[in-house]
């Protein structure tokens, strides 16, 4: 049976990846963007979050939201990487929940990153937790992997509660390394990012069509049982910069 799939940041790379996927094996994707999606609304406002959730829930008409996969997710000033890639990540999921609840089978996906393992700025990320706006004390470059870290706890601690898995709403983050999108080439420009390419296990990038079979895995009804889970699709930085993590 065709689930309804609900896709943020889905008119380019890891995004549009999933949504093709998903839609290729009889899915209906309802994708969101700031262009070229059936919802076109910015995700980085609390106001572009409720256009986006009465959007979505004027399209379902009476029936489920399956999935939501937030995707949306931006590199660049910290102040909106905190807007889109937090605050905007998780206006999504809990506007679009009570849809969720209607699901026989809901699940929930957060795209995080690798860059949670490497955060050097402390405090960042716990500020955002708090409800705090961390300003200007961000050196430039630290808010993008601050936000990550920021909401790949949020979906661990969330994903515990009586909301989320325990209302049946199975909530996973997929941890992406270096992936061949259009926003990855933005920071091809960073010397740092060439370095760490050298450094991949794999030796290689990933394509976006990796990590969507690995959205298309969490959102399944075949995954029953995983739930407040960090999946790194990372070609093995992670296991290389953290070794001893069990």
């Amino acid at each position: 049976m065709a689930r309804n799939v609900v896709i943020t940041g889905s008119a380019s790379g890891m995004g549009l990846a999933t949504a093709e996927l998903l839609g290729a094996r009889g899915d209906r994707v309802i994708g969101v963007d700031l262009r070229d999606a059936d919802v076109i609304a910015d995700l980085s406002t609390a106001a572009g979050c409720a256009i986006m959730v009465d959007a979505v829930a004027a399209l379902v008409g009476g029936d489920p939201v399956d999935v939501v996969i937030a995707n949306a997710g931006v590199l660049g000033p910290s102040a909106l990487c905190f807007a889109v890639n937090y605050h905007g990540a998780i206006k999504t999921l809990e506007g679009l929940r009570p849809l969720l609840a209607r699901s026989s089978a809901p699940r929930a996906v957060v795209t995080a990153s690798f860059a949670v393992a490497t955060v050097i700025q402390p405090g960042v990320a716990e500020a955002l937790e708090q409800g705090q706006d961390p300003g200007d004390k961000v050196p430039e470059g630290a808010g993008y992997a601050a936000s990550k870290l920021a909401i790949a706890r949020w979906v661990r601690r969330m994903a515990t509660s009586a909301d989320w898995s325990g209302s049946g709403i199975l909530l996973n983050a997929i941890c992406p390394g270096i992936v061949e999108t259009p926003m990855q080439n933005q920071s091809l420009e960073n010397p740092a990012v060439v370095a760490l390419m050298g450094r991949i296990p794999v030796k290689r990038t990933a394509k976006p069509s990796e990590l969507a079979e690995a959205f298309a895995f969490l959102a399944s009804e075949a995954n029953s049982y995983v739930s407040g889970q960090l999946l790194f699709v990372d070609g093995g930085l992670d296991a290389l910069f953290r070794p001893h993590m069990a």
